[in-house]
């Protein structure tokens, strides 16, 4: 179907809250002006005048694009229709107003009514009292033309019209004071209307880290990657906190004389968590505590809730200690059972009495192919007894693989009585949304229901509320992960800048593999249900397959390249439920079972000649790894480990690379011989993939001072740094291509700020 030409007529668009001016050449939501430029106006224009109807990407180019900027169109109409949906408010997965049409054009979803005026002055004198066309539009349905214009009629008497309009006004009078009994006797209980405002206004490369209000209420304690600095919220006057040189923290918690504060930090090669006591004042700050995190003092200040940490990530517990750091004392401890469900506890919060404490333990399932998290709340009794649970996030969280930090949710119990927490919106992926519910703090038992208080876009790092002046301070981030791509400079040993290849910043995107012929990356999207590929010189990426019923995991190539590789369960909450390995052509059709196992957590193939593939299961005894072939299924053992860790294979099909973060062990696939080596000076690291030649092992790390990293780490446990980032911006893997030109990394970008709400 052809579309209309756009802005050759006025007409103002209504459609939702929102109103498209031709005139004014502006849009507004509920009356408060969006600022949008040139290029999207026009872009928006065109597609609600053709609201319901695909308006195709060619009449875009012709109607809206000069005929000599063809070159750079597709990125102009990217662009454009990306800032559209931010505007909007809109999801490019789940759209509400702009739907994409695959390499075809758009469609407008919601109904519209255009306003058009009447004809010019001179003319409306010949038509009489025309008045405005209203059309309604709805999508798939033909446009119907409807006028309120009426034919003129004759006077009525002059003493007939007066009696006419007394009556009128008798009875206006009498419906308004009808409709005004009516409206207050059947008025919906008010909902009062929450309001943040952003408090700091830092940029995307200096990301805020931690933030915690005075119980005054008066000052903001904030971190980022230059330091950590006290803003006075009033006047908006910041200064830097004393601190050594060197010294990263990130504030945790104010004693109550709204004076010193609890800083967490990392120090030296071995990333060693600590807590500080620090004054605002002036001076050295105290160490407190070792092997711990998340400090939060009592409402007196005679205790510290906090964090212990163990030999690994996933050993935590939540521990007391007095003020000053001592007798210090575990209050609930790590479950581990005999599936392999592991149960930790993760944030806590004092209760505004200091007789309890409300915590969240995260329950992670390890038995699949990506490690599934479900958290729940409980309180108990500052003295460890009564513990009470109060609910869960019934909604599984999946993390690609085990090696994927998952961010807790936060948790605060405010003086208001209401315990605040933050959930995961149901309408967009990237976006949390602040709750509460009152907790009576000395049954621990919940009162009434839960509310939603203020939803927004990213995610929130963070809650503290003031005792003084009912202001609650968050921070929050809009950061995505998305796929980078480096290029091997065989001459300086180097890998250049990383340049963005993924741009579309409503979902997380994860590098997963590269076509054969080096031209393209494979990856996920978040949701798990699609898997994209993109050429290195397009904008756009290219729908390779999606599933709507089942969750997918660790997308992968065939070693030739034509089928794609993944993992899906029905059961993500059952550890010893099966988890398939599928197959299905990168060309299209049928999917295929290569094996149903429980624990498959990993496989990889090799590159042609070589048809080896290794599977990866990890269960509650271990980490094993086995030869399997596509079509015969799972072969003989390889290698076991106590534990999970990182792996890679080689792209001959030689030697499986285990790195448990201690050490990396080399096995030899065909004789058994294992070779273990040290790698010296990089306690941390996240992953492990081979280089191109099979000469090296491409290692994610971080520097003593924080930067992340990619490493080559060759047989002998020898490392140099590839590559050194930003630290508002880590790296998490890199996946060279084939021919060893080019690297996919995957790097988290995006925004971070603190925020308030006053009198919530």
């Amino acid at each position: 179907m052809s579309t209309e030409p756009s802005i050759s007529r006025d007409r103002v668009f209504r459609f939702g809250p929102f109103e498209l001016s031709e005139r004014q050449a502006e849009l507004r939501k509920s009356g408060v002006r969006i600022k949008l430029q040139e290029q999207p106006f026009r872009v928006l224009v065109e597609l609600v005048a053709n609201s319901g109807n695909l308006v195709s990407r060619e009449v875009l180019h012709k109607e809206l694009w000069p005929v000599d900027t063809f070159v750079d169109f597709d990125v102009g109409l990217n662009s454009a229709i990306r800032k559209l949906r931010q505007a909007l408010n809109d999801d490019a997965e789940n759209p509400r107003y702009i739907e994409t049409l695959a390499k075809r054009g758009y469609r407008f979803l919601p109904a519209v009514a255009v306003a058009v005026p009447g004809p010019p002055d001179a003319q409306r004198a010949a038509v009489s009292a025309e008045t405005p066309v209203l059309r309604l539009v709805e999508p798939h349905s033909v446009v119907e033309e409807l006028t309120t214009a009426e034919p003129p009629i004759d006077e009525p008497p002059f003493w007939r019209k007066k009696i006419r309009l007394w009556h009128l006004t008798v009875v206006g009078i009498a419906l308004l004071a009808l409709g005004v009994g009516l409206a207050w006797w059947l008025r919906p209980v008010a909902i009062r209307q929450v309001v943040a405002q952003r408090v700091t206004a830092n940029p995307p490369d200096v990301p805020v880290t931690g933030a915690v209000i005075s119980p005054d209420g008066k000052y903001v304690a904030y971190s980022d990657q230059t330091g950590v600095y006290i803003r006075h919220i009033d006047s908006g006057e910041t200064r830097p906190l004393s601190l050594p040189k060197g010294f990263d923290g990130i504030p945790t918690s104010w004693y109550p004389d709204s004076t010193h504060l609890l800083l967490a930090n990392r120090e030296g090669p071995q990333h060693k968590s600590k807590v500080w006591k620090v004054s605002i004042l002036g001076g050295d700050p105290q160490m407190l505590l070792e092997d711990a995190e998340q400090g939060i003092v009592s409402p007196d200040g005679s205790e510290i809730a906090f964090v212990h940490l163990g030999s690994s990530f996933y050993d935590r517990e939540l521990w007391l200690a007095e003020a000053d750091g001592q007798n210090a004392r575990r209050l609930v401890e790590r479950r581990l059972d005999r599936s392999g469900k592991e149960t930790d506890p993760q944030s806590a919060s004092w209760s505004p009495n200091g007789q309890r404490i409300a915590y969240i333990e995260r329950e992670r399932i390890p038995s699949r192919s990506a490690s599934a998290y479900r958290f729940l709340v409980y309180t108990r009794r500052a003295d460890g007894s009564d513990a009470r649970f109060l609910f869960q996030d019934g909604r599984m969280e999946s993390v690609r693989g085990a090696n994927v930090q998952l961010l807790p949710p936060p948790l605060y119990w405010a003086p208001d009585g209401r315990l605040y927490f933050a959930l995961r919106s149901e309408e967009r992926g990237h976006d949390d949304a602040i709750w509460s519910i009152g907790v009576d703090q000395n049954t621990g038992e919940p009162q009434g229901q839960p509310r939603e208080m203020l939803r927004g876009l990213g995610w929130i790092g963070g809650f503290s509320a003031s005792k003084v002046g009912k202001r609650l301070v968050f921070w929050r981030s809009n950061a995505s992960e998305q796929v980078f791509v480096s290029d091997f400079d065989g001459s300086s040993r180097k890998m250049s800048s990383p340049r963005r290849l993924t741009i579309d910043r409503s979902a997380d995107f994860w590098a997963a593999d590269w076509t054969v012929d080096s031209k393209a990356v494979v990856f996920l999207a978040s949701g798990r249900h699609k898997i994209y590929k993109q050429e290195l010189d397009a904008t756009t990426p290219e729908l390779l397959t999606e599933w709507r019923k089942f969750e997918v995991n660790l997308p992968r190539l065939s070693g030739d390249g034509s089928e794609i590789l993944y993992a899906v369960t029905d059961k993500p909450e059952d550890a010893s439920a099966p988890v398939d390995l599928m197959a299905v052509p990168i060309a299209g059709g049928a999917p295929r079972v290569i094996l149903s196992e429980p624990g498959i957590s990993d496989f990889i193939c090799a590159k042609p000649p070589s048809q080896v593939c290794i599977l990866g299961e990890l269960l509650a005894s271990g980490s094993f790894f086995y030869l399997f072939d596509l079509h015969q299924g799972k072969g003989r053992l390889v290698a076991k480990l106590p534990s999970y860790a990182h792996s890679g294979f080689s792209p001959d099909g030689s030697t499986l690379a285990i790195d448990d973060g201690t050490t990396v062990r080399f096995v030899s696939v065909d004789s058994g011989i294992v070779k273990d080596v040290v790698v010296k000076d990089w306690p941390v690291r996240k992953s492990a993939d081979w280089s191109a030649d099979g000469k090296l092992l491409l290692i994610a790390s971080f520097t003593p001072a924080g930067a992340p990293v990619i490493l080559a780490i060759d047989l002998d446990g020898n490392a140099r740094v590839l590559l050194e980032g930003d630290r508002s911006a880590p790296f998490k893997y890199v996946l060279p291509s084939p021919d060893g030109k080019h690297g996919a990394l995957d790097i988290t970008t995006g925004e971070s700020n603190v925020w308030m709400v006053e009198n919530y």
